[in-house]
C-alpha cells in the first residue's frame, strides 16, 4: 500500500511540472521599440505572464496604441495616438515597475492588450498639443490592443547640469555584463532663445551659451575664435 500511495505521489508530481501553462501569444518583447531586447529587465512566468522591469519616465517608458484599436473613446482633436503613461507628478510611483502588471497587460486572441491606466493616458493633436486623460483611473477595465513599448531600463541614469544661465540633461545605461556604458545625446532643458546667436549654423546652437550677449553677440563673440 505505502509503494503505490508512493508511487501515484511521484506520478502526480511529473505530471505537474510536465503540464506547465505555455503562452499561445506572440513574444511581447516584439513590440518593444527602445532599448534592445538584452538591455531590459524580461522574466517570463507561467502562461502569459510576464514581468518587465522599468524606471519610470513620462516621455521614455510608456505603452502606445491607436484609438481605433481601443474601446477608450476616441477625443474629437485626437491625431488617433495615444498611450499610457508612467510619471504624474502628484503621483509616487517608485524608482521602479512592472510595466506588465502597471498596466494589466493580457492576451486575447493572439493579441497583447493593456486594460488599466493607473496615471492616465497622453494623446497628441494634429496641432501637435499633448493631453493627458483618465488620470483618476477611470479608464481602468477597457482593452487596447498594444502598438508599442518603451522601457527605460533599469539600470538606466539620468544625468543633469545647470547652471544660473543653462540646464542639460541626458541619459546614460550602464551594461553589467559588458561592463559599457551608453550615453544619449544631450539635450538643453531651457528656453535658450538668442542666447546662442553668437554660433552659425556649423556650431551645435542649443549647446553654446555665447560670453556677451545682446544685438552685437555675434560679432564681438566670433573674434573668441581668432
Amino acid at each position: 500500500m505505502n509503494y503505490l500511495l508512493f508511487f501515484l505521489l511521484v506520478t502526480v508530481t511529473i505530471l505537474s511540472l510536465g503540464c506547465k501553462e505555455v503562452c499561445e501569444c506572440p513574444d511581447l518583447l516584439d513590440r518593444l521599440s527602445w532599448p534592445e531586447k538584452n538591455e531590459t529587465l524580461y522574466t517570463e512566468e507561467a502562461g502569459c505572464v510576464k514581468n518587465i522591469t522599468c524606471r519610470p519616465s513620462y516621455d521614455l517608458t510608456f505603452v502606445a496604441f491607436i484609438f481605433t484599436d481601443s474601446e477608450i473613446p476616441r477625443p474629437v482633436d485626437s491625431n488617433n495616438a495615444a498611450g499610457g503613461i508612467t510619471i504624474n507628478p502628484e503621483v509616487e510611483t517608485g524608482p521602479n515597475i512592472n510595466i506588465f502588471e502597471f498596466f494589466g497587460m493580457v492576451c486575447e486572441n493572439n493579441e497583447w492588450y493593456m486594460t488599466k491606466y493607473p496615471l492616465g493616458i497622453f494623446y497628441g493633436t494634429i496641432m501637435d498639443e499633448e493631453f493627458v486623460i483618465g488620470a483618476n483611473g477611470e479608464l481602468d477595465g477597457k482593452k487596447s490592443k498594444i502598438d508599442f513599448f518603451s522601457c527605460t531600463p533599469w539600470n538606466t541614469y539620468e544625468i543633469e547640469v545647470k547652471t544660473h544661465e543653462v540646464h542639460f540633461q541626458t541619459m546614460m545605461t550602464y551594461n553589467p555584463k559588458t561592463h559599457t556604458a551608453t550615453v544619449a545625446k544631450v539635450v538643453r532643458m531651457d528656453r535658450y532663445g538668442s542666447t546662442a546667436d553668437c554660433t552659425s549654423a556649423v556650431f551645435d546652437t542649443p549647446m553654446c551659451y555665447c560670453r556677451i550677449q545682446g544685438p552685437l553677440s555675434y560679432i564681438t563673440n566670433i573674434f573668441d575664435w581668432f
